[in-house]
């Protein structure tokens, strides 16, 4: 017969310790012996938790935190991942304040519990407690969850059930990523070798001849946190560059209208390539959204002759991977390497005719295309796995 209960009242809840950064770095980075501790970031929307993240709690400070036992349940208490990067722990460990530890009593199996927090049940109830301008859950108010539950022996059946079914799910995304992956590695392969080409048979000019650069304002007008917003006129940093070459709005910076007049320098254009100089080097985008913006000191706008060179040739070129020698060589400093905007302008590279261009980003665009589309399907696959998955938890574990 099922049962509904309060989920406290049947496992130990509990929430971690934080940690102050000095004493982070100081105390518990890298240390050999203990338990490891584990922080939200340390915890996937995939399930997956990383334990060697740097970060261990030797024996004798482990008094001063929370213990998590071994076939716990952790759940992200706050923020934009509350509720979301869920995990089961397969070992001891320390824990940050904002995850929740559930520890399942003498009346349940572990795994029961685990699919339960990725239930519906448990994801509306999560939802409608969430509170604050950040965003998240108490630990009074998820002690209080209710959740439905069979006696032990058809709880160990659900979930041997479950862990048969979700792996063969997982096995098939596995394979669709992999696929993915590497259609996306043969296709950087193929551009790699189209601009080898072109660069072995050409003659090669400075980038400077053909680009002006400008870096953003670094003097006393240059924006600050306090000058930083939610909404207003974009202000770009290496962050907002997008892997795939284009400037995302996720977790991007604004500023106002009267700050962006006082700037000198580093205000974009339409067509303008952003490029990183220090940090993740070289990662740029084509700006082809914000007709006005402005950029962070990390960053450079390269603005292409258009007569000489199309900004999607450049950035076409400058993700293929040829540069990376150069910037290896030619960076400076060890804790964050760095290039300035001089040192980008003295890299050669080919230069064809525009038609010669066009004609080279259409053989890339259509190789692309491929890539998309097939991207498009994996994706599609995903979802509709993820709705399976979610179909069958609400079979199982419904009364």
């Amino acid at each position: 017969m099922w049962k509904i209960t309060k989920l406290g009242d049947i496992c130990k809840i509990q929430s971690g310790n934080s940690i102050p950064v000095k004493e982070k770095e100081s105390l518990y980075r890298n240390v050999n012996e203990g338990l490891p501790y584990v922080a939200t970031k340390d915890v996937g929307f995939d399930g997956v938790i990383d334990y060697e993240n740097g970060i261990r709690i030797p024996p004798n400070h482990s008094s001063k935190f929370r213990l998590s036992k071994k076939d716990s349940i952790l759940v992200c208490a706050e923020g934009g991942s509350a509720g979301r990067k869920i995990a089961f722990s397969n070992k001891d460990c320390h824990l940050v304040n904002k995850l929740f530890s559930i520890s399942p009593g003498s009346k349940m199996t572990s795994k029961y519990v685990y699919y339960y927090t990725l239930s519906k049940e448990f994801q509306g109830q999560f939802k409608k407690s969430m509170h604050g301008l950040i965003g998240g859950v108490s630990l009074s108010k998820i002690k209080n969850f209710h959740i439905t539950y069979p006696p032990l022996s058809e709880q160990q059946r659900i979930v041997a059930t479950l862990d048969a079914v979700f792996a063969e799910i997982d096995k098939t995304t596995d394979i669709n990523l992999k696929k993915e992956k590497e259609t996306k590695f043969l296709i950087e392969r193929i551009n790699n070798k189209i601009f080898n080409e072109l660069k072995n048979n050409s003659n090669l000019v400075k980038l400077s001849s053909v680009i002006k650069f400008e870096n953003g304002d670094r003097g006393k007008n240059y924006p600050s946190k306090k000058h930083q917003f939610s909404v207003g006129i974009p202000f770009i940093n290496a962050g907002d560059l997008s892997l795939d070459g284009e400037i995302t709005e996720k977790g991007m910076v604004y500023i106002n209208e009267d700050r962006f007049k006082l700037l000198g320098a580093g205000k974009i254009e339409l067509d303008d390539i952003l490029f990183c100089l220090r940090g993740s080097l070289g990662k740029c985008a084509l700006n082809k959204t914000y007709k006005k913006g402005a950029i962070a000191s990390s960053l450079v706008i390269m603005r292409p002759e258009k007569k000489k060179i199309l900004p999607k040739f450049l950035l076409a070129y400058l993700r293929s991977g040829l540069i990376k020698e150069y910037i290896r060589n030619t960076a400076s400093g060890t804790a964050q390497p760095n290039l300035s905007a001089k040192t980008v302008g003295n890299y050669e590279i080919p230069l064809p005719s525009i038609e010669k261009q066009e004609l080279i980003l259409n053989k890339i665009e259509n190789i692309k295309e491929k890539y998309f589309i097939l991207r498009k399907i994996t994706s599609q696959k995903k979802d509709e796995l993820e709705k399976l998955k979610s179909s069958i938890l609400l079979e199982k574990l419904k009364d």
